[in-house]
């Protein structure tokens, strides 16, 4: 009995201490961000495992999707520059990604529906009856402004193979990431300018993408 339920409890237990992580965390991250130096040192309290905590953390937000990514992507450009903070994101958010696209795969829409209002989960799914739903997949994660935490739980319900789906996730989240963290590192310098260009541009960029995301919605691309 023991094995035969042993890597549920085994998921369980690490969804669990995801959510526990995220509860003792990820509020003081938030809370934060105005206080730079506040900041830095709460997450220098973990020493050389600040990189990790941090990983975790982005990590966490894209499994529990209703925490927003933004401003996490902020604070690794706050902390860590352009460069390293748009690496930790990525990794961050290409780990939660791929512990989603794992979970929905093993337990489906009860897995789903722990953290995805019904609502949400309706508007994409569009995505698993296309017959092209690698390529939608791929666009709809590349495009700008996208629900893309939702659309890595819907992910989980096509037949992309986990390498592709690794590849999608890692590479769609880049611009608006580069964007966030520029920007982030410009408060922490004072450059106020650039930092309000690559807020505006970025406003700009996913204003655009949640209107080519809705057209695509409501016309069905890439249905056949």
């Amino acid at each position: 009995m023991l094995k035969k339920h042993g890597k549920k409890i085994v998921c369980l237990f690490i969804l669990c201490l995801l959510v526990v992580l995220t509860y003792l965390f990820s509020g003081k991250l938030i809370a934060q961000i105005k206080d730079v130096d506040s900041l830095r040192s709460w997450l220098n309290r973990f020493g050389i495992l600040q990189y990790l905590v941090f990983i975790l953390l982005v990590s966490v937000q894209v499994i529990l999707a209703v925490i927003p990514g933004g401003p996490y992507q902020v604070a690794g450009g706050y902390l860590y520059g352009t460069f390293l903070g748009s690496t930790l994101c990525v990794i961050g958010c290409s780990i939660g990604s791929i512990i989603v696209f794992l979970l929905v795969r093993r337990y489906g829409h009860r897995i789903i529906r722990l953290f995805i209002p019904e609502k949400s989960l309706e508007k994409a799914r569009f995505i698993t009856e296309s017959k092209k739903c690698r390529l939608l997949l791929a666009v709809c994660f590349i495009i700008p402004g996208t629900p893309k935490d939702v659309i890595s739980y819907i992910a989980g319900l096509t037949t992309i193979p986990l390498w592709q789906w690794l590849i999608i996730c890692s590479f769609g989240r880049l611009p608006g990431i580069l964007l966030s963290v520029f920007a982030g590192q410009a408060f922490s310098k004072s450059n106020y300018i650039h930092a309000i260009i690559a807020f505006v541009l970025l406003a700009v960029i996913c204003l655009a993408g949640t209107a080519v995301y809705r057209h695509i919605q409501k016309s069905g691309s890439f249905s056949n």
